[in-house]
């Protein structure tokens, strides 16, 4: 797998780098003097098939230079600097390129590539081949682009596009991350869709078959996190988001190491109660995980030949509707986050959950939290301070 990430100590300039490059398909020089560190990463191009093609090309740097009075820290390309706090995964669906001119040197690996080369002009994905990407906008760059077929670019949220998913489309990120083990992760998606089935939203799963996931779906509109096979985050309220208009949905996973039942879900900027089926464990995510959008993508449970033999929290369907603003961030998002999320493209919601609506949030006999005639308001308990 390719990747380059490069982080900074908030409190001081210690940085991380973290690379990797199957068979010398990239790789870092570093250049020490007394006042300066160069580090260059260095891309494998050229027509040659991979152990044989010994051209590269810089693709990126990052240079520490102590001359002055203070350290200057600077970087460009694959080595430039990630923002920690932002999405390291964003889709906004305005455009799709040709995957050749995005080249991923990680995906001469995929299963039924026949032979190795730095840039490929299409790529399998759950069968069906792959020659577009959406490109990926967050902090983790061109190496998280999904590859895609069949995703259509129409008319979206606030005057910009969409992505229009059928039952044939796949949306495909090879790279892995970024969960990590029981670390903090969030997901914020908007969707419109009439599905009456159990498509999947987002999926997150082990490249290598583990039982840990996380998939984001719907049942017959009601939101769903499914985490194993037999435990899953559910909403109490007999909320319905398949009535053809748009809805934002939040999944945010604020403590380290924590149960299931402390992930926080949120419908159109409000918290709703939700309730844990089967064993309220700690979430913990399989190293070795790749992302998807609308269903199926590179994970091994989604390998065709094995489509139909899913069960329990790996059933699932391709999702048909409209997705746009999708993100990902390695982080809990406070319940101010997601409001302001949410308030980006409120305009375009469904009246029931208009932010400038009243009452608040109201509570039925039963605790469970109701969106209707309701405005988001900011959680009472448990937010997360940044």
């Amino acid at each position: 797998m390719h990747l380059n990430t490069v982080t900074k100590d908030k409190e001081s300039n210690i940085i991380q780098i973290a690379s990797r490059g199957n068979y010398f398909n990239n790789f870092l020089t570093v250049d020490v003097s007394d006042d300066e560190i160069s580090i260059r990463c260095h891309n494998e191009v050229g027509k040659q098939k991979i152990r044989y093609n010994l051209e590269y090309k810089t693709s990126g740097s990052l240079v520490i230079n102590k001359s002055g009075n203070s350290t200057e820290i600077s970087g460009f390309g694959q080595l430039a600097m990630i923002d920690q706090s932002a999405p390291l995964i964003q889709f906004d669906f305005e455009e799709k390129l040709s995957l050749e001119s995005r080249s991923i040197l990680g995906l001469g690996l995929v299963p039924g590539v026949a032979v190795y080369k730095p840039f490929l002009k299409s790529v399998p994905v759950n069968g069906i081949p792959c020659a577009e990407v959406l490109p990926n906008i967050g902090e983790f760059g061109s190496d998280y682009d999904a590859q895609s077929a069949n995703v259509d670019l129409v008319d979206g949220l606030s005057g910009k596009k969409a992505g229009r998913f059928a039952k044939n489309s796949r949306a495909g990120i090879w790279a892995m991350g970024p969960h990590f083990e029981g670390r903090e992760v969030s997901y914020s998606l908007w969707i419109n869709t009439n599905a009456t089935n159990m498509p999947i939203l987002i999926a997150y799963e082990g490249y290598w078959i583990k039982p840990d996931i996380m998939n984001l779906r719907l049942r017959d509109g009601r939101p769903e996190l499914a985490v194993s096979p037999t435990t899953k985050l559910k909403v109490k309220d007999s909320i319905r988001l398949n009535d053809g208009k748009w809805h934002h949905i939040v999944v945010s996973h604020t403590e380290d190491n924590s149960k299931l039942s402390k992930v926080k879900m949120y419908v159109d900027g409000n918290f709703v109660i939700t309730k844990v089926k089967g064993k309220d464990s700690k979430v913990n995510f399989p190293n070795g995980g790749v992302v998807s959008l609308g269903g199926f993508g590179h994970g091994r449970s989604s390998n065709a030949a094995k489509r139909y033999d899913r069960t329990g929290y790996q059933n699932g369907h391709e999702y048909v509707g409209l997705m746009d603003e999708v993100k990902i961030f390695a982080r809990g998002l406070s319940a101010e986050e997601v409001v302001s999320l949410y308030s980006d493209h409120a305009s375009i919601a469904p009246p029931s959950s208009s932010p400038t609506a009243s009452p608040s949030l109201a509570s039925s006999s039963s605790g469970s939290a109701h969106l209707k005639n309701a405005r988001p308001r900011i959680e009472e308990q448990g937010i997360l301070q940044r």
